[in-house]
Order: structure tokens, then C-alpha cells, then sequence
């Protein structure tokens, strides 16, 4: 069931980039994405990291999770308000009189949102991943018709804050109906201050990765205006989404598995290998794809007025193709306990990706996507592999041995690619089809040249499986 609801997610989520794209204008996607970074750094923060607390935890009591969760929603109360009293500054900032309501309506989000954050969590510790996929799903198919309808109506940029109340409220019932814990009078104990410390150094490390996620944006909107915030906007959303829900069954299945290992390296290494490989099979040749036919992709998605789209694109399933590295590796922090680590480490590659945005918007959007793509392969991402091997079980060794069978075989799926792209014009859907399969069975057949390559592709399906008899509850 599982799988299915990822795809359904999936389709979902790539369908509405391009509906969207063509019943809205950039304008309106840059009005929103103007908010977007403060609400998205109000719901960092109001996480506490007691997420992946509850997931790494091997015992937890009633009194921590009912303590945890009323500190938890008073701190997301307080950052609701905090952010509608911040609305006026988002008007001078960016010079934009339409912020004020918008911000005033998503912050009030943010409270409800704050309901949920622990029982999704719960959920996920607990392996319920059915019920978390037909949340997702669910919410997300009733916030792309609520959208849609209402751009069709004319409301304009109104329509996606329509969308995402719709999303956020239904996410909140389901996770709540399918979670059986319940919240008891408001108390503290102090038995959950050892979960707010873990928690604390996660916080800092993921405020800091989601700077690093959005300050590219606030720097287009700031300096480029609206217009090109829109097209920059929908150029990521293009790559971060669609490898989001390619990543997400194995990223929901990887802390909780890799928790409980965590006193057994030899098991550890075996199963952190099999999921990390798994991992770059379903997305590097996605985004090989991205970055080799940009301009035709986006031209028959979203149709040639968001052509501006294609290079920026381009650059970031370029740097986008560390993702599934720097994921993993954000895995052994957290289920090795390693929060600190996680903290310095995270927060010196997220500072050194800011500076190259700084750096990168004299170039104009092209520049911001060139200098962050660049940067990762030479500085942030060598800098994790290096502070994740420093102790623990994962060594840099054994992450280049998971590595090489698939940088020989997506140079062999690019030029097989390239030939095609010169042969044949791309030009609708079905070339796009034939491109995915392309790139994908190329990656296969080369990686059955590799004895790695092939236990990889078993382990998948072996993985796959699992995956699913669990998500199942069998």
C-alpha cells in the first residue's frame, strides 16, 4: 500500500506543479514565497528536534510525551503570534502591502501544525508508515483541488494560501485519528529535559539547513523582486519536490531502523549500505535527466512563458545529485545519537552554502543556482563525509564503495542521453516517458556490470518488499 500511496503522492505533487504553472503567474508564486522562509523557520523551530528524539529514543515514558507535547504547543503558540506581529516588517522589507494578510492567515497555521508535529512522529517511531503515507496523500490531493479551484476562480495567489490551510488541516485529523495516544492534563517532569537537550542540538542544526534551504530565496525576493522570486521558486520546487517523495519511503524507513542498530555495527554498516544505495538508484537518474534536458522538460510541463525556468533548473539537479549523501549521512548523526556533531557540522556546511548565495546573486538567478551547486561538490558536502567518518561505524571507504558502481554508471546513462536528445527532438510527454526510461534502465544495465551493482539492485527489492509488509503491518 505503501509504494502505491508514494507514487499517488508523487504524481500528485508533480501534477500540481504543472497545473498550477499554467492557471497562475510567477507573481503569485513569488507574493508566496516571500512568507514562505519565516513560516518555514517558525516551524523549524517550533519542532524542538522532538522528532527525531521520539523516533531515536529507545524507551519513552507518558509523562515525557505529555510533558514534551505542552511545551511543545505552548512554544508553537507563542511563535504564531511572534509571526503576525512580524507581518508589517515583511511588508518593509519587501516593499509589498499584500504580505500583511497573507502572513496573518499562515501564521495561524502554525498553531495547528504544532498539534500534529508528535503524533506524526509517534507514528513514525512506530512504523505506522501506511498511516502516514495516507495522510500525506490525502492532504495533499485535497489541497491541490482547493487550489486549483480557487485559481480557476480567479482568486490568484490567494488560492495557495487557500491550498495550504486545506493541506495542514487535513494532515492534522488523519494523523490524529490514526494515532492512539492522547494528550493528559498539562504537567512537567523533568525526565523530558533529556529529550529537550537532544532535541535542542537538532534544532539548532536543522534552523540552520533550512537557512541554507531559503535564503536564497529571501535574497531573490529582496534584490530581484517578485517576478523572478516566482520563476526561481518554481525551479526548485521542480527538483526538491519530486526527489522529496522519491527519497521519502526510504528516509521514513532509515532512523527507526538504524536507531535500533545502533549497538551492532556489523548489522548497522550492512543495513545504513543497503538503504544508502537504494537511495541513489531512485534519484540519480531522475535528476541526471534534469540536468541534461532542462529547457524541453520545462517547456512541455509548464509551457514556454516559464522557459527563464530551465537553467536555473539545471544547476540545481546538478548540486541536487549530493542530496542522497548528504541525507544519509544526516541519518548516522541522528541514529548514532551524535546530535552535537550533527549540530556543528550541519550548521558550518548550511553558513558556507549561505555565503555562496551572497556571492552567487551578482550573477542574478543563474548565479545563485551556479555558486551553491559548485560549492557542494567542493567544500559542504567533503566536509560532512569527513565529520560523519570520524568515529562511528560508517567510514569514508565504505560510502565511496556504495558510490563508485553508480558515478561509472550515470556517466554511461548521460551519454546515452545526450545521443539521444541530439537524435531525436523532445518535444511532448511520451518523449519525456522514454527519457525516464532511458536513464533508468541505462543506470541498470551498467550497474549489473558491477558485482555491487547487483547486489544492489536485490537488496532494493528485498528492501522494497519489507518495506512494504511492514508498512502494512504484516
Amino acid at each position: 500500500m505503501t509504494s502505491g500511496a508514494q507514487l499517488v503522492k508523487f504524481c500528485l505533487l508533480l501534477g500540481a506543479q504543472i497545473l498550477l504553472a499554467h492557471l497562475l503567474n510567477p507573481t503569485d508564486f513569488g507574493i508566496i514565497a516571500m512568507v514562505a522562509p519565516v513560516l518555514g523557520f517558525v516551524v523549524v523551530m517550533a519542532d524542538l528536534g522532538i522528532s527525531q528524539a521520539i523516533v531515536q529514543r529507545p524507551n519513552l515514558t507518558g509523562n515525557q510525551l505529555n510533558s514534551v507535547f505542552w511545551l511543545n504547543n505552548a512554544l508553537t503558540v507563542c511563535l504564531s503570534v511572534l509571526l503576525m506581529l512580524s507581518a508589517p516588517l515583511l511588508v518593509w522589507l519587501y516593499h509589498e502591502p499584500k504580505l500583511l494578510p497573507i502572513t496573518l492567515v499562515l501564521a495561524s497555521l502554525v498553531a495547528v501544525t504544532g498539534l500534529s508535529i508528535q503524533q506524526t512522529a509517534l507514528l513514525n517511531r512506530m512504523m505506522r508508515f501506511s498511516a502516514l503515507a495516507l495522510s500525506e496523500t490525502v492532504s495533499q490531493a485535497t489541497g491541490l483541488a482547493v487550489t486549483a479551484i480557487a485559481a480557476l476562480k480567479g482568486f490568484g495567489y490567494w488560492a495557495l494560501v487557500m491550498g495550504q490551510a486545506a493541506t495542514t488541516l487535513t494532515a492534522g485529523a488523519i494523523v490524529w485519528s490514526a494515532s492512539s495516544w492522547r494528550p493528559a492534563w498539562p504537567t512537567f517532569r523533568g525526565e523530558a529535559l533529556s529529550m529537550l537537550r537532544f532535541g535542542g542540538n537538532i534544532t539548532v542544526s536543522n534552523i540552520a539547513q533550512y537557512l541554507n534551504t531559503v535564503f536564497d530565496n529571501i535574497l531573490v525576493g529582496y534584490y530581484l523582486g517578485p517576478m523572478l522570486l516566482g520563476i526561481y521558486d518554481r525551479a526548485w520546487k521542480l527538483v526538491v519536490m519530486p526527489l522529496g517523495q522519491l527519497m521519502a519511503p526510504v528516509n521514513r524507513v532509515a532512523v527507526p531502523a538504524l536507531s535500533r542498530l545502533s549497538n551492532d555495527p556489523q548489522r548497522y554498516q550492512k543495513v545504513f549500505g543497503q538503504m544508502f544505495r537504494l537511495l541513489l538508484l531512485i534519484s540519480l537518474p531522475g535528476l541526471v535527466i534534469g540536468v541534461l534536458t532542462a529547457e524541453p522538460l520545462v517547456r512541455i510541463l509548464f509551457g514556454s512563458k516559464w522557459l527563464a525556468v530551465a537553467p536555473v533548473f539545471s544547476w540545481l539537479c546538478l548540486g541536487s545529485m549530493l542530496t542522497p549523501l548528504n541525507t544519509a549521512i544526516f541519518w548516522v548523526f541522528i541514529s548514532q545519537g551524535r546530535a552535537r556533531d550533527q549540530m556543528i557540522y550541519g550548521t558550518a556546511s548550511a553558513l558556507i552554502n549561505i555565503a555562496t548565495y551572497i556571492v552567487g546573486i551578482h550573477w542574478g538567478l543563474i548565479g545563485v543556482a551556479r555558486t551553491s551547486a559548485i560549492a557542494a561538490f567542493i567544500v559542504t558536502t567533503p566536509l560532512l563525509v569527513f565529520a560523519v567518518s570520524r568515529n562511528g561505524p560508517i567510514s569514508t571507504s565504505r560510502i565511496w564503495a556504495s558510490l563508485y558502481p553508480f558515478v561509472a554508471s550515470l556517466l554511461g546513462a548521460a551519454a546515452v542521453l545526450e545521443l539521444y536528445v541530439y537524435l531525436v527532438r523532445v518535444t511532448n510527454v511520451i518523449d519525456l516517458m522514454a527519457l525516464a526510461i532511458i536513464a533508468y534502465g541505462t543506470t541498470l544495465l551498467m550497474l549489473c556490470c558491477f558485482s555491487a551493482g547487483r547486489t544492489t539492485i536485490k537488496e532494493g527489492i528485498a528492501i522494497v518488499r519489507s518495506f512494504n509488509a511492514r508498512s502494512d503491518g504484516r
